[in-house]
């Protein structure tokens, strides 16, 4: 990729990608304050915290397609 290329992928990020993904972001840090807030030895906490690092496993696969 050039230079140039990137120079462009970077400007789009700052000026439309940030508020493109903050939605998926702003999810992210509340399921990860609920798991948090639980016992930690609790079956609930263990699944919340599983389905949150599913979750964020799919974000970063979403954010990657991007670059």
């Amino acid at each position: 990729m050039s230079q140039a290329q990137e120079q462009r992928r970077k400007e789009w990020f700052e000026s439309q990608g940030q508020a493109m993904f903050e939605p998926t972001f702003e999810r992210l840090r509340k399921q990860e304050a609920e798991f948090k807030a639980l016992p930690i030895d609790s079956e609930e906490r263990k699944t919340k915290e599983q389905q949150y690092n599913k979750d964020v496993e799919a974000a970063s696969e979403e954010y990657g397609k991007c670059f």
